[in-house]
C-alpha cells in the first residue's frame, strides 16, 4: 500500500496553493482506482482532500487531466476588432498603437493590447524606424542644383572626383576597441 507516516493528516486550506500537474492528477486517479482511500492519497500527495475528490470526479470527462479550453480571462478584443486593427496597419505600416487606438475608438483596451494583437494575429513585426538626417530647404535646393548640373556626367567623369567625406564607418566592433574608417 502507501508508505505513510503515523499521524499524517491531509493538508488544510492555504498550505499548498498550486495547480496539480497532469502527472500528479493521473497518479491520484491511479491510486484511487487501486483501492487507496482519499485521506491516504491526500497525505501522500500533500494536498487537501477536496482536491482529491475534485480530480477523481473530473475523471469521468473526456480528457480529465487537461484544463478546459476557454478557461482564463476572456479577450477584451473581438475578432472584428483585431481585423480592424490589422487593416489599419496594412493601410499605414508606420502607424503607432496610440494612433490606431484613437482612430478606431478602442477606449476599452490599452495601447499595449493593440501592439500585442498586431504581433500575435498578423504577419507584421514591430521595429524601430530608422531616423533620416534632417535636410533643410536650403540644402535641398543645393542638392537638386548639383544633381541637375551633373546629370550628364559619365562614369569616367565621376572617377576623376576625389571624395572627401569624413563620416566614420565601423567595420568590426570590439568592446575594447573599434576599427573605424572614413571614406
Amino acid at each position: 500500500m502507501l508508505s505513510r507516516k503515523i499521524g499524517c493528516r491531509p493538508f488544510r486550506r492555504g498550505l499548498r496553493n498550486k495547480r496539480l500537474s497532469p502527472q500528479e492528477k493521473a497518479e491520484i486517479v491511479g491510486m484511487f482506482h487501486g483501492g487507496s482511500t482519499v485521506k491516504d492519497i491526500a497525505c501522500y500527495m500533500q494536498c487537501h482532500i477536496s482536491s482529491i475528490y475534485r480530480v477523481v470526479k473530473k475523471t469521468l470527462g473526456e480528457n480529465p487531466f487537461l484544463r478546459k479550453p476557454g478557461s482564463g480571462r476572456p479577450r477584451k478584443t473581438s475578432q472584428r476588432d483585431v481585423t480592424r486593427i490589422i487593416r489599419e496597419v496594412k493601410k499605414n505600416p508606420s502607424i503607432t498603437g496610440h494612433e490606431i487606438k484613437a482612430n478606431l475608438l478602442l477606449n476599452n483596451i490599452s495601447e499595449r493590447t493593440v501592439r500585442r494583437r498586431i504581433a500575435s494575429d498578423s504577419e507584421f513585426a514591430s521595429y524601430w524606424k530608422t531616423k533620416k538626417p534632417y535636410i533643410s530647404p536650403r540644402n535641398r535646393k543645393k542638392r537638386m542644383k548639383f544633381a541637375k548640373d551633373h546629370i550628364h556626367w559619365t562614369t569616367v567623369d565621376w572617377q576623376k572626383v576625389l571624395w572627401s567625406d569624413e563620416s566614420p564607418f565601423v567595420l568590426i566592433f570590439n568592446r575594447k576597441t573599434s576599427l573605424a574608417t572614413s571614406q
